[in-house]
């Protein structure tokens, strides 16, 4: 199925590359000139990290699930995904919201 999509003429360019990446044709450097938006952008690190996990490299694909968290486009499932595959590596979702300091009061007083 990668590999029809990945020649698919009528595929979005940014899943064409995204899917040619995932097959090691192209690095991807190439594959991030294709995203025109944030949407895609979520999407296309979703599938790099997707992809990076695929051939064992947890550490690239830690990085682009974060990457496509930080894309900040919430409505589509490769963000939600992103967090879900983030916290089966052992991490949360949103570093930068868990390292938060606790409100003033928020604490239980007794």
């Amino acid at each position: 199925m990668l590999v029809e999509l990945a020649k698919a003429p009528r595929e979005k360019p940014h899943l064409a590359a995204a899917a040619r990446f995932c097959l090691g044709e192209i690095p991807w450097t190439e594959v991030l000139k294709q995203p025109r938006n944030a949407a895609e952008f979520c999407e296309t690190f979703f599938y790099m990290g997707m992809g990076a996990l695929a051939r064992g490299l947890e550490l690239d694909a830690i990085e682009y699930f974060r990457a496509c968290r930080a894309a900040g486009y919430r409505s589509y499932s490769e963000h939600d995904l992103a967090a879900v595959e983030l916290l089966r590596l052992g991490l949360a979702a949103d570093p930068i919201e868990s390292a938060a300091p606790e409100k003033p009061g928020s604490g239980l007083q007794r």
